[in-house]
């Protein structure tokens, strides 16, 4: 087998990659019952020595991405309240129509460069593909609703 297309399989989405473990895992560990019904006894005598490295890549590419998805939430969270401590007079306009509507959705343009940045910074995020006259349902995060009402302090 190429090293090459095992490293391909890296570059599947992240449910791929638990499926083609959780069938490598069967197949490793051959349930008598899957081996016997499926017909899998000479696939097994043939490929079983590429099974433990499968297994042994797909471990360490999932894991790597959990870690890399983590540490990028983390950061990303830790640069968005840094980000609520300086926010523009109109960053502070639309978020306080959350809190003191007690309302964790509004309608805002979505062409309002100003919202384009509150989302992209992961405050607020789009909670509808479906709009209208250029305005869709803006949610905002559960975690800056809960820091908002934390520190009110931040909207004056």
């Amino acid at each position: 087998m190429d090293i090459s297309g095992l490293l391909n399989l890296l570059k599947l989405p992240l449910r791929i990659l638990i499926f083609l473990l959780v069938l490598d895992i069967l197949l490793l560990w051959e349930p008598s019952w899957m081996v016997s019904k499926l017909g899998l006894r000479e696939f097994l005598d043939e490929y079983r020595k590429y099974l433990g490295p499968i297994f042994l890549l797909l471990s360490v590419g999932i894991l790597a991405w959990l870690t890399k998805n983590i540490i990028q939430y983390v950061y990303e969270k830790k640069i968005a309240k840094k980000r609520l401590w300086n926010l523009t007079p109109r960053e502070k306009e639309i978020l306080a129509f959350y809190i003191i509507n007690n309302t964790r959705s509004q309608e805002l343009p979505m062409s309002d460069g100003t919202v384009s940045e509150l989302e992209r910074i992961g405050i607020i995020y789009r909670s509808s593909d479906l709009g209208h006259g250029g305005y869709f349902d803006y949610n905002i995060q559960p975690w800056v609703w809960d820091y908002l009402h934390k520190h009110p302090k931040i909207l004056e």
